[in-house]
């Protein structure tokens, strides 16, 4: 049998053969990589710079005041801006869902994608009208001012004997619900100089409830004096002037007595409250109201001079509050 010293040429080119394809395999392999990582850096960077780099164009701000708030977000939408409520208020001027102003105005030149800040209103605000007859006019003044409406067109009508002042009709009517502001018109019956009532019996109500009754029978509450008693609780009138039955003209004052309990139950105190008056253009409505267990009682209201300062004595039981009311608006409120 022959014997070689060397392998055959053929087992020789088949290994490099092998190695050949091993080593393009290996460099396709890699061409590969190289060009799936430099696709997916180029789309990345692509994104990157469409998302935080690019600058959008420009375009001209529509004009979205007066619109409805849906007509708004689609006139902004077809130029690529963006809609958003910066505030909501009531307004007269605009209905409801109305932009009343926009931030940056119409006509400016913004980026795509860019915030236009609108104020929208919200409607009238509506409160509601109180009912007034029967009333005076100045009852009616300040029944208005506090539900934040105003006397309009006042005409009146002759004095009827022994009539009181009183209103006879209104527009709009007790119960209807107009904007805030709105003017009430009113048609008054003069009062008459003879007009007089039946005092009525005040004993054995709450104090807290003879205001109201008072204004209805057309009278005036005057001076309240609390006294001890031991028998009638605390709170109910005791005594009244001028006494029930007695006739009496429209608008007088009625004098009060009332319980304040038993004498070791509480302790009264008093003590003088000093009011500045703020500067301003116009005389200043002060009302000081002390408000207790029993209820609310307005010991002082008037008319004072802009700057003034007031000096009134207070009593009540410790622990009740005073409050301090300019034109109807609370300015202070502290224990007595």
């Amino acid at each position: 049998m022959p014997h070689f010293d060397h392998e055959p040429n053929t087992a020789g080119f088949q290994r490099q053969s092998h190695s050949l394809v091993f080593q393009l395999a290996k460099a396709a392999v890699l061409v590969f990589i190289c060009v799936m990582t430099a696709t997916f850096a180029t789309i990345f960077g692509a994104s990157i710079y469409s998302s935080y780099f690019q600058i959008p164009p420009e375009v001209e701000v529509p004009v979205i005041t007066g619109k409805e708030l849906a007509e708004a977000n689609g006139i902004l939408e077809k130029v690529h801006l963006r809609l958003a409520i910066q505030e909501s208020r009531h307004t007269n001027s605009h209905p409801d869902r109305v932009i009343i102003s926009q931030d940056p105005a119409a006509g400016r030149k913004v980026r795509q994608d860019r915030q236009i800040l609108a104020v929208v209103s919200l409607g009238p605000e509506l409160v509601d009208v109180p009912d007034l007859k029967g009333k005076t006019l100045r009852e009616a003044r300040i029944l208005l001012s506090n539900h934040r409406l105003r006397v309009g067109k006042v005409t009146f009508k002759n004095e009827k004997v022994g009539e009181p002042e009183q209103i006879l009709e209104q527009r709009p009517g007790g119960g209807e619900k107009v904007a805030k502001g709105r003017a009430i018109d009113l048609q008054v019956q003069k009062g008459s100089s003879s007009a007089t009532t039946h005092m009525p019996n005040w004993q054995g109500k709450h104090v807290y409830r003879v205001e109201d009754l008072l204004a209805n029978a057309h009278l005036e509450l005057g001076s309240v004096v609390w006294v001890f008693n031991d028998f009638i609780p605390r709170g109910e009138v005791v005594a009244q002037h001028p006494p029930r039955g007695e006739m009496v003209a429209y608008h007088s004052s009625v004098e009060l007595q009332v319980s304040a309990g038993r004498s070791q139950e509480k302790l009264f105190k008093q003590r003088r409250l000093s009011i500045a008056v703020p500067r301003g253009t116009r005389a200043q409505r002060v009302s000081v109201v002390l408000n207790s267990e029993v209820g609310a009682d307005r010991i002082f209201e008037g008319a004072t001079v802009s700057g003034d300062r007031l000096e009134l004595m207070v009593a009540g039981w410790t622990g009740s509050e005073v409050e301090v009311y300019f034109n109807d608006r609370l300015q202070r409120r502290e224990k007595l």
